[in-house]
């Protein structure tokens, strides 16, 4: 017999439904997996101010601690992490975009091979106050996240190379300016 009843959907289900509890009289736990997270979740719901206040205050104990431990794992799994985050950009497309002032109406240009992830760093950047376009930043400063907009003007294949897209930015930086857009992009990149 491959299967057994869940104690919460009372459901019979397979085996593999079950996560594994050494504990447990056939060494699964009572509850399904659906109805298990379902738990979790409703839990978390609950409890959620006590939940993250608890994980501030073991964080803030234990600060050096944790620092020590993602060093000393980011150092022997270098290649392992190096090759996740080559797999995880693979997938995501290359794109021209644009991040729009919808205040003032000044739009920043860019390209990206991974753009969802370039779009996370501009917002991480502008949050932190080190974006590397000052403008930019003295408006997020003056505005905040809400008065920009994201758009992908082109989207590309994940394996486009970047002095495609860097071609493909000036040309739309420069088909801006002729419009009479205001931009923050200072300068343009010419290759050659």
């Amino acid at each position: 017999m491959n299967s057994k009843k869940c104690t919460k959907c009372y459901e019979v289900k397979m085996f593999s439904e079950f996560s594994k509890k050494k504990c447990g009289k056939d060494g699964l736990n009572s509850e399904c997996k659906v109805c298990a997270i379902e738990r979790t979740k409703q839990h978390y719901k609950a409890n959620k101010e006590q939940i993250l206040e608890r994980k501030k205050q073991y964080y803030e104990v234990n600060k050096e601690k944790i620092a020590a431990r993602d060093k000393q794992y980011r150092e022997a799994n270098k290649e392992k992490i190096a090759e996740r985050n080559k797999r995880y950009c693979s997938n995501m497309p290359a794109a021209t975009y644009e991040i729009k002032n919808t205040k003032n109406g000044k739009v920043y240009i860019g390209c990206s091979t991974a753009y969802p992830r370039r779009w996370r760093e501009h917002k991480f950047n502008l949050r932190q106050g080190i974006h590397v376009n000052k403008h930019l930043q003295e408006d997020y400063n003056t505005f905040g996240l809400e008065a920009f907009e994201f758009s992908v003007v082109e989207e590309f294949p994940s394996d486009t190379p970047f002095k495609f897209l860097e071609a493909k930015e000036t040309q739309l930086i420069l088909e801006k300016k002729l419009r009479g857009t205001k931009l923050y992009n200072l300068s343009i990149k010419i290759n050659f």
